[in-house]
């Protein structure tokens, strides 16, 4: 199936099973405390959206460098290229918006970069393992969260030949500072 007509189908799928998924209604509260003006419709939406992402990681390592290149768009790249220049190693702090996939596959596919990402360590195993293998397809080398990601990172800093991404909007350990959030108690990393 054309990546479009699939990615379309999960929107469709995922806004229509919206009303059934326990997530939903979360998102629904958050959206209402936002002041979005429809939050049932922005919910179902925004579950749509979701399912369309898993699809696009699904297909992302089959689509090819120009699909790729054609359906990402990017604004101030240049910043990267000049940290580079400047002869040192950018690292971008991403929120989970989006595909990110997206970005590091036309980061490693169409522009040649070295892309490594710091990621949670999922169960079972071969889940994991399974996201491992579809991100380092496109040119991304995953390095586990836990005690060494930290000494992986400081050796790719010191050797200047990657991009360094790290995912830092979910406080997984935890231990994050408390703050407020659009009227709610949370933490963040």
């Amino acid at each position: 199936m054309p990546v479009g007509l699939a990615s379309r189908l999960a929107m469709r799928l995922g806004t229509a099973a919206a009303p059934r998924l326990s997530g939903t209604d979360r998102l629904e509260k958050n959206l209402a405390v936002v002041g979005v003006p429809d939050p049932r419709d922005a919910a179902r939406r925004g579950i749509g959206f979701y399912a369309r992402y898993w699809v696009d990681t699904f297909r992302l390592p089959q689509v090819g460098r120009q699909v790729v290149d054609r359906r990402f768009g990017f604004v101030g790249y240049h910043h990267i290229l000049d940290v580079q220049a400047a002869g040192a190693t950018p690292i971008m702090v991403l929120p989970h918006l989006g595909s990110w996939e997206w970005a590091a596959a036309w980061l490693g596919l169409v522009d040649g970069q070295k892309v490594v990402a710091v990621v949670e360590d999922l169960e079972p195993e071969e889940v994991f393992e399974w996201f491992r293998e579809t991100r380092e397809s496109y040119g991304v080398k995953v390095v586990p969260l836990g005690p060494n990601s930290f000494r992986t990172l400081m050796s790719e800093v010191k050797m200047r030949d990657s991009i360094i991404c790290l995912l830092a909007d979910r406080d997984i350990s935890g231990s994050g500072v408390e703050v407020t959030l659009f009227g709610r108690a949370t933490t963040l990393p």
